[in-house]
C-alpha cells in the first residue's frame, strides 16, 4: 500500500496520509499487539488508500475522504424476491421464505412448485376433456407445460395452465422454454462447489462426508459440522470479512505466515490418597476420563484426550475443546464450536476446506466461474473479485461492466446524430428537417415561418411539420392550404344554386326554399305559416311547396294543388233536371223550370207539381200523379183514359177484333153483348162471348177412336203412348205395362201414369239410366275383387279364375298354394321351398333338380373333365369315388389323385435300414455304402 510501510511482526507506520494521522496512535497500539488487527483496521475500515483518497470496497459508499459507509442493499427495489433480506457489512443475504427455494443461478428464490420429481404422461392435444397424442416418455409436469409442447399432463388429463396465470408463474417462473428441477439445482450447486474446492485438493464427497449426525460422534477422527440451514442463504455481492477488533483475554494471536500447532504436555491428576499409592484408578474406573483414555501415573492417573477435547481445569477428565478460541477460520468465516469439533461458516467469497489436521476458509476464485465480468476482465481478489471493463464499458454501482453512452458527450458527433452501440457509438448524418447541434440532430421548427401554411395553422413535428387547414380549406400536395370548391361537392346547396367564395360558399335557393341562417344551404319554406294559402281548405306543407286538402263545400283543389277553387256544379250535367242551372261562388241555383215543375225552396232543383191535388182532375177515375204531369187510371170497366189523360171515356168493344169473333157484337155504354154466334158456337150466359159447343159430349161421333173437341167443331184421333182407348171409346186410359211379360227382368215393376219404372233390382243388376229396365253390373270393374286372379263378368254375377299355384278363397281373392304341404312326395331327395304361385326344390350337394319333374336327381361328377384325372372315377348316389392307382392317393382339395410319399408316411417301415427315396407313384430303397463298395452301387 502507498503511504505506509511495515513488517508483519512489529509493524511500523510511516508517512500516513493527513486524514489518518488522528488514528496513528490507535494503529500503532494494535499493530504492536496484533499484526492481524492492524491489517484489519486498514483493510476493513478504509480498504484502499490512493493519492490521499479513500476508495471504498464493494458494498460501501464514500461519505467523505476518510470514511466508507455500508450500503443497505435491502432498501433497493427487486432485491431478494420471495425472500427475506438481511443487510450485512458490505453485502446482504437473502433467506428464502417457506415454500420457496434457491434457483440454480443463485439469483433469486422460486416457488418449490417449480420443482417436481413426479413423472407422468404428457399429452400434445386435449379436446372436450379428452387427452390424446401422448409423448413416448414420461416427464414432469413442469417440463410438459413450460416447453410449449404439452397441452395436458397426468392420468387425470390436467390441462396445462394458461401462460401469464398465477399457476403458470408458479410452475414456470422463468417463462416458456425454461424449467427448474431438483436435479438441476443440485447439479448447479455441486459444480459450483467443485470449482470452489479445486485448489484445496479435497473432493466434494469428502466434504459432504463430514456432515454430522444428530448425536455427537466421531467419524474417521475428523470433527463434525452442524446440519445446513433449512432455507439457503446466498450473497448478492462480495462481503468484507468481519473480525473482532480486540483479542480475547488469554487468547494467543494467530500467526499470518502459517498454521502452528502448539503441543503441551498433559498434566497428571493426583487425586489418589497418599496413603494408598497402589490404587489403579484406570482399572477401577476405566471411563473416568470421559472422551479420553485413562493412563495410570505414579501419583495417580492422567487422561489422554481424544482430538477435539482437553483436560478439565481439575485435570481429572476430558472436556470439549473450544477450537474457535484460536480462530481456526482465520477471520474469513464464523467459527461454530461443536462437541468435539467445530465448523467454519465462511463469509461470502470463501468456502470451507477440510484437511487432515484442521478446517479453514479459503478464497473462492470467482473468475473461474462462467458469466463473470461480462464485457470485462475478471481479477480475483481475497474474498471477492473485481472487473476491469473493456473499452467502451464502465463499472456501474452494481459492479457490472455496462455500456458507456458516448452520445452524452456533445463532442462525440459534432456534425451529425450520435447513435450509441454496445461498447461504442456511430455518427449519422442528420435527415431532412433536422440540423446538427452539439452532437445531436435537432428538429427544425418550420412553423417559425408564419406564412408556410397559408390559410391554416402550422404544427411542428419531429423532422417535419403539418398544416391544420381552417374550415373551407384543404391541404394541397405541396403542403399548402388552398380553398375548397364546395360547389363541386355532392349535397351542397340542394334545391338551389351554389356560388363558391374564398374559404366558403353561398346558396341561392329555388322557389319554395329559403336560405339558411349561415347562407350555406337551402331549407324548406313553410308557406302554410303565412295563413293566406288554402283559405277555403287545409294547407299541408311539403318540401319546396304545399298542397291544399279538404276544401270546403262547393270548392275543390286546383290542378296544381296550391289553392281551393270554385266547383262549377252546372258542368256536371245532372243538376237542375227539367230546368236551367246557374253557377255561383261555392254553390249553384236552378231557374226556368219546365211545365209541371217549379223551383224548390233551396233553389237546388226543379220539383214536380202534384196536379192530382185539384178535385176536378180525373172526375170519372182515379188521378195518378207522375213526374211533370199526371194520368187518370182505374177507369170503370168499359171506360178508358182519354188521349189527354184528363177523363174516362166509353170503350167501343165491338170495334175490337177480339170481341165476339165468332158472332155479332152490339156496343153498350160502358160494355157490349154478343147477339148472334157462328155455327158450332153459342152465346154465353153473360152475353160477353160466343162459347164453343162440345160436340163429343152429344153422341158417338168417333167410333173406335178418341173424340177430341175443337173450337166450333171436333176431331177423332188415337191415344198417346202408354194409354189406350177406354171401353166407352170416349177416353184414353193408362196401359199397365207391368202385366206384360219380360218387363223389368231381375227387378220389381212399378206402373205409373202413361208409363212404368223398375225398382229393387236383383243382386248383380242395377237400374238403367231411363229407369225402364234392370241392367247387368260389371263387377270386374271393382279392383278389390279377384285379387291375384282373373275376373270374368257374367249376367248378374262374375267369376274368378286363379293362375297355376293359386287357389280361390271366398270366391273373391286368390291365395298361394303351399305345394310343400299339399303335394305328397314332392322334392324327393331334397327340401321343398315354397314360392309365390310355385315352389322350388333345394337339392343337397351331389344332386340337382330334375327337368320337368319335382325331385332331385344325382349329379354324375365323373362326366366332368376336371375330376379324377389320374384315377378311375366311379359315380355314386350324391357323390363319386376316385379309384387311384397304386402309389397315388386321393386329394379332396383338388378332387384328383396325387403322388403318395411312402417314405414320409410310413417312415423306416418301408425300407428298414436302407434309405427311402420317393418317386412318382412309387419309391425306391437305396442301400447305404459299405466298405469296399463302389459309390454307384450304394447311396451316399
Amino acid at each position: 500500500m502507498k503511504g505506509w510501510t511495515g513488517r508483519m511482526r512489529g509493524i511500523t507506520l510511516t508517512h500516513l496520509p493527513p486524514p489518518l494521522t488522528r488514528f496513528s496512535v490507535i494503529l500503532t497500539h494494535f499493530c504492536s499487539v496484533s499484526p492481524q488487527l492492524c491489517l484489519l483496521l486498514l483493510f476493513a475500515a478504509y480498504a484502499v488508500i490512493a493519492n490521499g483518497q479513500v476508495e471504498c470496497p464493494k458494498g460501501f459508499k464514500r461519505m467523505n475522504v476518510t470514511h466508507c459507509q455500508d450500503i443497505n442493499e435491502c432498501l433497493l427495489p427487486g432485491v431478494c424476491k420471495n425472500a427475506e433480506c438481511l443487510n450485512t457489512k458490505g453485502s446482504y443475504r437473502c433467506t428464502c421464505k417457506p415454500g420457496f427455494m434457491l434457483d440454480a443461478a443463485r439469483s433469486h428464490c422460486v416457488s418449490d412448485k417449480a420443482v417436481s420429481d413426479h413423472r407422468d404422461s404428457c399429452y400434445r392435444s386435449v379436446s372436450s376433456g379428452m387427452c390424446s397424442l401422448p409423448l413416448a416418455n414420461h416427464i414432469t409436469k413442469q417440463i410438459c407445460c413450460c416447453s410449449r409442447v404439452g397441452k395436458a399432463w397426468g392420468n387425470e388429463c390436467d390441462r396445462c395452465p394458461l401462460p401469464g396465470s398465477d399457476h403458470f408463474k408458479e410452475i414456470c417462473p422463468a417463462g416458456h422454454g425454461y424449467t427448474y428441477s431438483r436435479s438441476d439445482v443440485q447439479i448447479s450447486l455441486r459444480q459450483l462447489e467443485q470449482d470452489e474446492l479445486q485448489s484445496t485438493g479435497v473432493t466434494l464427497e469428502e466434504q459432504y462426508s463430514e456432515f454430522p449426525s444428530s448425536q455427537p460422534s466421531r467419524h474417521n477422527n475428523y470433527p463434525q459440522t452442524p446440519q445446513l440451514a433449512q432455507y439457503p442463504e446466498y450473497p448478492e455481492t462480495p462481503r468484507v470479512p468481519q473480525y473482532p477488533l480486540t483479542p480475547q483475554s488469554g487468547q494467543e494471536t494467530p500467526r499470518l505466515e502459517e498454521d502452528v500447532e502448539i503441543l503441551m504436555p498433559p498434566a497428571v491428576v493426583t487425586d489418589s490418597p497418599p496413603d494408598h499409592p497402589d490404587i489403579n484408578k484406570c482399572a477401577t474406573s476405566p471411563s473416568i476420563c470421559g472422551r479420553g483414555k485413562c493412563v495410570p501415573a505414579q501419583s495417580g492417573y492422567t487422561c489422554d484426550c481424544e482430538p477435539g477435547f482437553k483436560l478439565s481445569a481439575l485435570q481429572n477428565s476430558c472436556i470439549d475443546l473450544n477450537e474457535c478460541e484460536g480462530d481456526p477460520c482465520e477471520r474469513k468465516g464464523r467459527c461454530i464450536n461443536s462437541y468435539g469439533s467445530y465448523t467454519c461458516q465462511c463469509h461470502s467469497g470463501y468456502s470451507q476446506v477440510i484437511t487432515q489436521n484442521r478446517k479453514f476458509c479459503q478464497d473462492i476464485n470467482e473468475c473461474s466461474m462462467p458469466n463473470k465480468c461480462q464485457n470485462g476482465q475478471c481479477v480475483n481478489t481475497e474474498g471477492s473479485y473485481t472487473c476491469e471493463c473493456n473499452a467502451g464499458f464502465a463499472k456501474s454501482w452494481r459492479g457490472l461492466c455496462e455500456d458507456i453512452d458516448e452520445c452524452r458527450d456533445p463532442s462525440s458527433c459534432p456534425n451529425g446524430n450520435c447513435v450509441n452501440t454496445l461498447g461504442s457509438f456511430q455518427c449519422q448524418a442528420c435527415g431532412p428537417g433536422f440540423r446538427p447541434i452539439g452532437g445531436r440532430c435537432v428538429d427544425v421548427n418550420e412553423c417559425l415561418n408564419q406564412t408556410i401554411c397559408g390559410r391554416g395553422r402550422c404544427v411542428s413535428r419531429e423532422g417535419s411539420y403539418m398544416c391544420n387547414c381552417f374550415q373551407g380549406y384543404t391541404l394541397s400536395p405541396d403542403n399548402v392550404c388552398q380553398d375548397v370548391d364546395e360547389c363541386v361537392l355532392p349535397g351542397v346547396c340542394l334545391h338551389g344554386h351554389c356560388t363558391n367564395l374564398d374559404g366558403t360558399h353561398k346558396c341561392t335557393c329555388n322557389l319554395g326554399y329559403q336560405v339558411s341562417s349561415d347562407r350555406k344551404s337551402c331549407e324548406d319554406l313553410n308557406e302554410c305559416a303565412s295563413g293566406t294559402a288554402c283559405q277555403a281548405g287545409i294547407c299541408i306543407n311539403t318540401p319546396g311547396s304545399y298542397i291544399c286538402q279538404k276544401c270546403g263545400p262547393g270548392f275543390g283543389p286546383s290542378v296544381d294543388g296550391l289553392r281551393c277553387e270554385d266547383i262549377d256544379e252546372c258542368a256536371q250535367g245532372d243538376l237542375c233536371y227539367k230546368g236551367l242551372c246557374a253557377n255561383a261562388e261555392g254553390s249553384f241555383f236552378c231557374t226556368q223550370c219546365q211545365a209541371g215543375y217549379r223551383v224548390s225552396e233551396d233553389r237546388q232543383r226543379c220539383e214536380d207539381i202534384d196536379e192530382c191535388q185539384s178535385l176536378s182532375t180525373c172526375s170519372n177515375g182515379i188521378c195518378l200523379n207522375s213526374e211533370g204531369s199526371y194520368t187518370c187510371e182505374n177507369c170503370p170497366a168499359g171506360y178508358r183514359v182519354s188521349f189527354d189523360g184528363e177523363l174516362c171515356q166509353d170503350i167501343d168493344e165491338c170495334a175490337l177484333p177480339t170481341t165476339c169473333p165468332q158472332g155479332k157484337c152490339t156496343n153498350t155504354d160502358g160494355s157490349f153483348k154478343c147477339v148472334t154466334c157462328q155455327p158450332g158456337f153459342t152465346v154465353s150466359d153473360d152475353e160477353q162471348e160466343c162459347e164453343d159447343v162440345d160436340e163429343c159430349s152429344e153422341g158417338n161421333l168417333c167410333p173406335g177412336q178418341l173424340c177430341v173437341n175443337t173450337p166450333g167443331f171436333y176431331t177423332c184421333r188415337s191415344c198417346r203412348a202408354g194409354f189406350q182407348l177406354s171401353e166407352d171409346s170416349h177416353t184414353c186410359e193408362d196401359i199397365d205395362e207391368c202385366q206384360a211379360p219380360g218387363v223389368c227382368l231381375g227387378g220389381v215393376c212399378i206402373n205409373t201414369e202413361g208409363s212404368f219404372s223398375c225398382m229393387s233390382c236383383d243382386l248383380g243388376f242395377s237400374i238403367a239410366p231411363n229407369g225402364l229396365s234392370c241392367e247387368d253390373v260389371n263387377e270386374c270393374e271393382d279392383a278389390s275383387l279377384c285379387l291375384g286372379g282373373q275376373c270374368t263378368n257374367t249376367i248378374g254375377s262374375y267369376s274368378c279364375s286363379c293362375p297355376s299355384g293359386l287357389e280361390l278363397v271366398d270366391g273373391t281373392s286368390c291365395r298361394d298354394i303351399n305345394e310343400c304341404l299339399t303335394m305328397a312326395g314332392i322334392c324327393v331327395g331334397g327340401s321343398c321351398l315354397n314360392t309365390k304361385g310355385s315352389y322350388r326344390c333345394m337339392c343337397p350337394d351331389g344332386f340337382t333338380p330334375t327337368d320337368g319333374r319335382p325331385g332331385c336327381q344325382d349329379v354324375d361328377e365323373c362326366s366332368r373333365d376336371d375330376v379324377c384325372i389320374r384315377g378311375e372315377c366311379v359315380n355314386s348316389d350324391g357323390s363319386f369315388l376316385c379309384l387311384c392307382e397304386a402309389g397315388f392317393k386321393f386329394n379332396t382339395d383338388s378332387a384328383d389323385c396325387e403322388d403318395q410319399d411312402e417314405c414320409q408316411e410310413f417312415g423306416s417301415s418301408v425300407c428298414g435300414t436302407w434309405s427311402c427315396k420317393n418317386t412318382i407313384g412309387s419309391y425306391s430303397c437305396i442301400m447305404p455304402c459299405q466298405p469296399g463298395m463302389l459309390s454307384r452301387d450304394c447311396g451316399e
